[in-house]
């Protein structure tokens, strides 16, 4: 998937409340300009996330969910540990 980077000026937050929420935990594996690679962590759902530039505004995106909760923990800590040096 293309992903087409947009960004947009919020002036008010009268939109409301939230109905839901969905706590999300996320660490990066790497990080640079040309590309990073996130795991992500929603109630009981993974997933690994590679993005890759294509332009200056959009980025190659591959999203794979990962079910798998040892892994979750183990490339957790890789990431937080990257984070942290």
């Amino acid at each position: 998937m293309l992903e087409i980077e947009r960004k947009f000026l919020v002036v008010s937050t009268d939109w409301g409340t939230a109905r839901t929420v969905r706590p999300i935990e996320q660490g990066y594996l790497f990080i640079s300009k040309e590309r990073n690679m996130r795991i992500r962590r929603s109630a009981d759902s993974y997933s690994l996330t590679l993005k890759v530039a294509a332009t200056e505004l959009a980025r190659h995106e591959v999203e794979r969910d990962r079910p798998v909760k040892p892994l979750w923990r183990i490339v957790w800590v890789v990431s937080y540990a990257a984070l942290a040096a």
